[in-house]
């Protein structure tokens, strides 16, 4: 079990590790092509937040950013590819919180130990989960939803936009918390999974807001609580879980970056620095905003204290489940 005193002394050795890393280095990486290496394909919601950051993180923080996608092992292989890359500055991890804090729980076998093998930078920006129903449950709240799923057990399922994801285990959290049986239906991504809600295949999706809100703002489709401590301020009349009665249903996910362990604590202060700036730049803040996701920078320690916080939340919630990924 990690601690939170061995886990803040793994990064701060890690950190102060890199004190002898030649200063010539340093200075060279200030040239090179510095690489956010992201796990999903162009186009979608990492890489469009990803490419509007590295625009602004030019001249900043060194002369040439780009965004490398590595799609590949469920985002696995772009961590694997920070890990093994120079820790020289010059390659950075963007990431959603999930390949670090969840995935040591759902994959009995990692290529990388995300506390030791990376040192926090800073977080982007955070979103929440929502719970969308489409035709197939004709419900206009989260109470009404739970009475209908134990009235109609046998079409009482949730989709996920993956198996072993965060939507997949807040809906298993909100099954524990509501004593209903809510089968788990994995797709491959949302677009598959909207078409069977629109269809009423299915009764109800959790994801990330940005996928549930098209079809909610046009009246499709519904979205009955959404899963942050506070109301979203992009549905300022939806309820969250806990407020809809059902303690403890509380996720919110991140993007954030991180280098590899032993990059020089300079480089790593001047990319936090440089972030921090970014994030208040109106091109990027648009971009988030169109995302439905809210600018939340912070400092490298606040970032590992989280990834701590969140990595023990996640143990008990996977493990009531049994689900456990073995390759």
């Amino acid at each position: 079990m990690l601690t939170r005193r061995r886990f803040l002394a793994t990064s701060i050795a890690g950190i102060i590790g890199t004190a002898d890393f030649p200063v010539a280095s340093l200075a060279q990486s200030r040239d090179r092509v510095t690489r956010l290496v992201v796990g999903f394909p162009a186009g979608g919601a990492a890489d469009l937040v990803a490419r509007r950051l590295a625009e602004a993180l030019r001249g900043s923080y060194a002369a040439t950013v780009i965004v490398e996608n590595k799609p590949g092992a469920s985002a696995r292989l772009a961590v694997e590819t920070v890990k093994n890359a120079e820790p020289d500055g010059s390659t950075i991890l963007f990431t959603p919180a999930t390949m670090l804090t969840l995935y040591p729980h759902v994959f009995s076998k990692l290529a990388y130990d995300p506390f030791r093998d990376f040192i926090p930078v800073t977080t982007i920006c955070t979103f929440e989960f929502g719970l969308l129903v489409g035709p197939a449950a004709p419900v206009k709240s989260l109470g009404e939803f739970v009475d209908w799923c134990k009235a109609n057990p046998s079409k009482a399922a949730y989709g996920s936009p993956a198996a072993g994801s965060g939507a997949h285990f807040l809906g298993a959290m909100f099954a524990r918390a509501t004593g209903v049986n809510l089968l788990h239906v994995p797709y491959k991504g949302a677009t598959p999974a909207m078409q069977d809600i629109l269809g009423g295949q299915i009764a109800s999706y959790v994801g990330v807001m940005i996928d549930l809100l098209p079809n909610h703002r046009s009246g499709k489709a519904r979205i009955l609580a959404t899963s942050g401590r506070a109301r979203s301020k992009y549905l300022p009349d939806v309820p969250t879980f806990e407020e809809a009665g059902y303690q403890g249903v509380v996720a919110q996910e991140w993007y954030g970056l991180f280098a590899p362990r032993q990059t020089p604590v300079e480089a790593v202060n001047r990319l936090n620095k440089a972030t921090l700036q970014a994030l208040t730049n109106r091109e990027v803040v648009a971009e988030l905003d169109t995302l439905a996701f809210e600018p939340s920078g912070s400092s490298s320690a606040a970032l590992a204290e989280r990834m701590q916080i969140e990595y023990r939340n996640w143990a008990p919630i996977v493990q009531a489940t049994g689900f456990k990924v073995e390759e």
